[in-house]
């Protein structure tokens, strides 16, 4: 007997994970075109693709983890969808994080804070493979994701941001999708949320026409 519940989150997997790779091919796209034409980097691009480099990270692991689940092709262990542990996807994750709080370091001009997170988020990785101590780690990628949520809804609205607001629309329904399980209303929500994601990168959400400070561009 076919498992529908199975059937439509693979569905909604194989979905995810070509559109997570194009987002951030797009991204790379307009980072190289930005350079070759001003020969200089440009920090926020870079974040952004930092940004979407570890979600492709976490969607493509942790997508084909649950596609493969009945074949037990991938182990828990290697890319399970738990931050409780460390492996590719809660390192993803970790990656998403730090970019994130970067990105609130850079867009307030705290420019000592935008390698702190790396710091943090190496050193304890160095403190996992040494002691196998894991709970800080643990901590850190929550706190992190929690703070990186909030200040994207707090620089997109105090800022007129656009990027930053779509930021926090896009992770705020993949949060979502977490909380609500494995049901169809989750698989409709990240469907939904990936064909934002293009809209997004794109460059065509736009909700403020003025903004008051430098936005953050994607």
């Amino acid at each position: 007997m076919v498992d529908i519940t199975y059937l439509t989150q693979t569905i909604a997997n194989l979905f995810e994970i070509p559109i997570a790779i194009i987002m951030t091919f797009i991204l790379l796209g307009k980072l190289l075109k930005e350079h070759s034409e001003t020969g200089e980097w440009n920090t926020t691009r870079f974040i952004m693709l930092g940004i979407f480099t570890g979600y492709t990270i976490t969607v493509f692991w942790g997508d084909l983890y649950e596609i493969f689940a009945p074949l037990n092709f991938l182990s828990y262990e290697l890319a399970g969808n738990t931050l409780s542990i460390v492996n590719i996807f809660s390192i993803g994750v970790g990656i998403i994080v730090c970019f994130a709080l970067s990105l609130i370091a850079h867009a307030y001009n705290i420019e000592w804070l935008l390698y702190t997170p790396f710091f943090i988020f190496i050193g304890m990785l160095f403190i996992y493979f040494y002691t196998g101590y894991y709970e800080m780690y643990t901590i850190y990628l929550y706190i992190g994701a929690i703070i990186g949520l909030l200040f994207f809804f707090i620089i997109g609205f105090n800022l007129r941001d656009n990027s930053a607001l779509g930021l926090g629309i896009f992770f705020f329904f993949s949060f979502m999708t977490i909380i609500t399980g494995e049901g169809l209303f989750s698989q409709i929500l990240q469907i939904a949320y990936s064909l934002f994601g293009i809209y997004f990168v794109l460059g065509r959400f736009r909700p403020f026409k003025e903004k008051l400070s430098e936005e953050v561009k994607n």
